[in-house]
C-alpha cells in the first residue's frame, strides 16, 4: 500500500470515528473534532487503528507512550516491536480479523522499562468499498493483577495459618484424649482396686458356705449315713457356690473390656451389675441401698463405660458416708425415663457439699478427701463418659440433706 493509501485510510478511520462522536454530541464539525481529539489525548486507554497488513492507521497518545513512538502511523509492528513480539500480535490480529471480538492479556515494558499488563480487545471495523481495518482498545490491569496476586497470596497465607492451625488444634485435640485416655485407664485401676476389695466381700460367704457344705459331707460319710443320693444333693450344692463365683470373675473380666461401638443397653442391667460389685462392700459397712425403679429403661451408648460412671458415684457416695460417720447411711437410687430419655440418679444423706466447693467436684485431681485416700479422678471421669463419650448429661445438686448426681442420656 502506498503512502496515498495510508492516508487515505487513516483520514477514514479517524473520519469514522469523528463522526460517530459527533453524532452523539451534534456539535458543529470543528467542535466536534476538536472535542473528539481532546478526547482521545486524554483517554486513560491505548486506542488504536490498524489495516489488514498491520500497519497503523491511528494511535492515541496512550497508545504512542506505550509503543514509545512519538508518531506510529504509516508503520507495522515489525517496525516498533521487537521481532518475537511483533509475530505474536500479527497472530492476534489476524484471528480478531477472521473471527471477530478477541479478548487477550499481553505484558509489555513501558518507557521506564518497567513490565505493565493490558487486557486487549481486538476487533473488527467494517468500512466502505467492503473494507476491513481492525480497532483494538488495551486497559492498563498491571494494579488490579498486583493486587489480584496480593490477594492470592494473603489467601495462600491465610490457608498456610487455617492448616497450621488445624494441625495445631488436633494435636491439642490429641493431646487432651490421650489425656483422658490415661485418666481413664487410671481410674479403672482405681476401679479394680475397688472390685477385687468388693471380690474379697462377695466370696466370703460362699468360701463358707462350701466348707460347711465340705464338713456336712465329711461328718454324714464318718455317721454312715451318706448314699449316692445325698452326695449328689451335697456337690450340686457345691457346684452352685463354685458356679456364682466363677460369674463373679466373668463380670470382674468383662467390666475391664473395653466397649468398641455404641449399642442400646438397659439402665436397670447396668445398675443392677454395677450394685452387684459394690453391695457386699456396702453391706459389710453398714450402708442400706434403696432402689426404685420404672422396668426396662434403655439408653443408648457405651454400656461398660456406663457402669464405670455408676461405680464411680456410688465409691464416691460409700467414701463420704464413711468419713462423716452417718448413722443410718442411706443411699437411694431412682431409675426413670423422662422426656424419652433414661434417667438415673443417685443420692446420699451424708451432709451435703458446700456451694464454693459443688462446682468444683467435676474438676480433674479435685479431691475434699485426706491426702492419700483419693486421686480426684473419679467424678471427672464418669463426667467425661456420660458428657463426651455418651453425649448425655451428669449433674450434681443439694437436695434432702445430701448429694443427688443425675445422669441423663
Amino acid at each position: 500500500m502506498g503512502r496515498n493509501g495510508v492516508d487515505r485510510d487513516r483520514y477514514q478511520a479517524s473520519q469514522s470515528c469523528s463522526d460517530r462522536f459527533q453524532g452523539a454530541f451534534g456539535a458543529p464539525r470543528a467542535e466536534r473534532e476538536q472535542q473528539f481529539s481532546k478526547f482521545m489525548e486524554h483517554l486513560p486507554l491505548a486506542v488504536s487503528i490498524k489495516d489488514k497488513s498491520g500497519r497503523f492507521l491511528f494511535a492515541n497518545e496512550f497508545m504512542k507512550d506505550l509503543l514509545a513512538a512519538d508518531d506510529p502511523v504509516g508503520k507495522t509492528l515489525g517496525e516498533l516491536l521487537p521481532p518475537e513480539e511483533a509475530s505474536m500480535m500479527a497472530v492476534n490480529d489476524h484471528q480478531a480479523l477472521t473471527q471477530g471480538l478477541l479478548l487477550i492479556q499481553n505484558r509489555v515494558n513501558d518507557t521506564y522499562g518497567d513490565e505493565r499488563i493490558f487486557e486487549t480487545y481486538k476487533f473488527p471495523l467494517p468500512m466502505p468499498e467492503k473494507r476491513t481495518l481492525l480497532g483494538s482498545i488495551s486497559v492498563d490491569i498491571t494494579e488490579r493483577k498486583r493486587a489480584e496476586q496480593a490477594l492470592a497470596l494473603k489467601q495462600q497465607q491465610l490457608e498456610e495459618l487455617n492448616r497450621s492451625l488445624e494441625q495445631r488444634v488436633q494435636q491439642a485435640v490429641d493431646e487432651l484424649r490421650q489425656k483422658d485416655r490415661l485418666l481413664i485407664q487410671q481410674s479403672r485401676q482405681a476401679a479394680m482396686g475397688e472390685m477385687i476389695n468388693n471380690i474379697a466381700h462377695q466370696w466370703r460367704q460362699p468360701l463358707n458356705n462350701i466348707g460347711l457344705i465340705i464338713q456336712n459331707l465329711q461328718l454324714q460319710y464318718e455317721a454312715g449315713e451318706m448314699d449316692s443320693e445325698q452326695m449328689a444333693t451335697e456337690v450340686g450344692k457345691a457346684m452352685d457356690v463354685i458356679a456364682y463365683m466363677s460369674r463373679t470373675i466373668d463380670d470382674f473380666r468383662n467390666f475391664f473390656h473395653q466397649d468398641k461401638e455404641r449399642q442400646p443397653f438397659v439402665v436397670n442391667q447396668m445398675v443392677s451389675r454395677s450394685l452387684d460389685f459394690v453391695l457386699p462392700g456396702l453391706k459389710n459397712s453398714g450402708i442400706d441401698v434403696e432402689c426404685r425403679e420404672e422396668p426396662n429403661v434403655s439408653a443408648d451408648g457405651y454400656p461398660r463405660e456406663y457402669m464405670q460412671a455408676l461405680l464411680n458415684i456410688l465409691n464416691n457416695a460409700r467414701d463420704v458416708l464413711l468419713e462423716r460417720k452417718v448413722k443410718q447411711p442411706l443411699i437411694r437410687i431412682a431409675i426413670f425415663r423422662e422426656n424419652k430419655r433414661s434417667v438415673v440418679t443417685i443420692h446420699d444423706n451424708a451432709g451435703g457439699i458446700s456451694d464454693d466447693v459443688l462446682p468444683k467436684i467435676f474438676d480433674p485431681y479435685f479431691t475434699t478427701k485426706e491426702q492419700g485416700k483419693g486421686t480426684g479422678i473419679g467424678l471427672y471421669m464418669s463426667k467425661t463418659i456420660i458428657e463426651k463419650n455418651i453425649e448425655g448429661s451428669l449433674t450434681a445438686r443439694n437436695v434432702d440433706g445430701g448429694v443427688e448426681f443425675r445422669i441423663v442420656v
